[in-house]
């Protein structure tokens, strides 16, 4: 009897081994397709999940300030959410240079000035970012006047803010300059923000001209500073490293990481050392204004849609970055960069090549 039972187990074992072939073969056989076809998509359409190179350990709070009651919870600290950045400077300080005499205590005003409000909120609604990055720079009146289209109500800058968000439901990130600290203008610039009459407040800072700042102040009054910037109640806090990594003291929950002109990709030793830093939870990356963005205005737009089809976009799902799509700043105007009528982008502007990369990329 027990030899029959063993038979039995074995010849049960048998069937079981052939069915799990068949079961493994007929998978294959339709798994093979669908992985193929799942490759043809992705290949198609390059859908990227957003990995930021960052150590995600859980943060404490290690560096106190010499201020306890600025101390709260690096839990209640993010960094901006989302997938698609681009930039449109629309507002920004006229005196804005990098003379030491600069008057910081001006307020931003229009300065686009072959646009109105109505065409920068139309490429805005095209556009579809999730954040408007540096939409705005410096102290800004919310009653100051913006440009607007001829049959038009007039608009103010509140009421522009209010509408370009609007457009893309979306948010928007400030900048100011950090040469208002040494002017004892700063916190009043950042304080003036954060009330601004608009129905998304803003809650994430740009801080740009971080090297000169960081080169120039201890680890303790670093510390201080970023403290009293979240007690006023900014939710998230990015620096400018493009001049060159300097440590936040996992204060900064986002950093710029700049394209570098040589080989037009992001500076690889930066990246590396802000992903070095816990507190930093996301990278977003451009071509600097106005050295690099020069450099690359120096292209023919066929070289510089070639940069962005082929080495700054598909780059950031291998580097973990966001870029930051340039459409008007300053000096440069994607509307006004036409591609050759004869070359692989036949006659289109870097705007409508940018606006396909962004369909693809983010």
């Amino acid at each position: 009897m027990k030899s029959k039972k063993i038979g039995k187990h074995a010849h049960h074992k048998s069937v079981l081994a052939k069915a799990a072939f068949i079961i493994i073969v007929l998978s294959l056989t339709v798994m093979v397709p669908i992985a193929a076809y799942t490759q043809f998509l992705l290949s198609s359409i390059s859908l990227v999940v957003y990995t930021p190179p960052i150590n995600n350990a859980n943060l404490t709070q290690t560096n106190s300030t010499t201020n306890s009651s600025l101390n709260f919870s690096p839990d209640l600290r993010t960094a901006p959410p989302g997938v698609r950045f681009i930039r449109i400077r629309t507002l920004d300080n006229p005196n804005f240079t990098n003379n030491s005499n600069i008057n910081f205590n001006g307020v931003a005003t229009w300065v686009l000035p072959n646009y109105t409000a109505q065409n920068a909120i139309a490429m805005v609604r095209q556009l579809q970012p999730n954040a408007l990055e540096r939409f705005t720079y410096g102290r800004l009146n919310p009653n100051t006047i913006v440009p607007v289209s001829p049959g038009n109500s007039s608009m103010n800058v509140a009421q522009f803010l209010n509408a370009s968000m609007q457009a893309c439901n979306c948010y928007i990130i400030p900048a100011v300059s950090l040469n208002e600290s040494a002017r004892g203008t700063l916190f009043n610039t950042t304080n003036s923000l954060l009330n601004m009459p608009i129905y998304k407040k803003f809650k994430y800072l740009s801080l740009d001209d971080w090297k000169g700042y960081a080169s120039r102040h201890t680890a303790n009054q670093t510390k201080s500073l970023f403290a009293a910037l979240y007690a006023q109640g900014w939710k998230g806090i990015g620096v400018n490293d493009c001049g060159g990594y300097y440590t936040t003291y996992n204060s900064a929950r986002f950093a710029d990481v700049c394209i570098v002109p040589k080989g037009w990709q992001i500076s690889q030793g930066t990246l590396n050392s802000v992903g070095k830093e816990p507190s930093i939870r996301l990278v977003l990356s451009y071509i600097d204004f106005p050295n690099g963005m020069a450099k690359f205005t120096n292209l023919t737009p066929d070289t510089e849609a070639n940069v962005l089809m082929y080495n700054v976009t598909p780059s950031q799902s291998t580097y973990g970055y966001k870029y930051v799509y340039p459409i008007v700043q300053t000096f440069w105007d994607s509307n006004h960069k036409v591609t050759s009528q004869i070359g692989p982008y036949h006659g289109n502007t870097l705007y409508a090549i940018m606006n396909s990369l962004m369909q693809q990329y983010n």
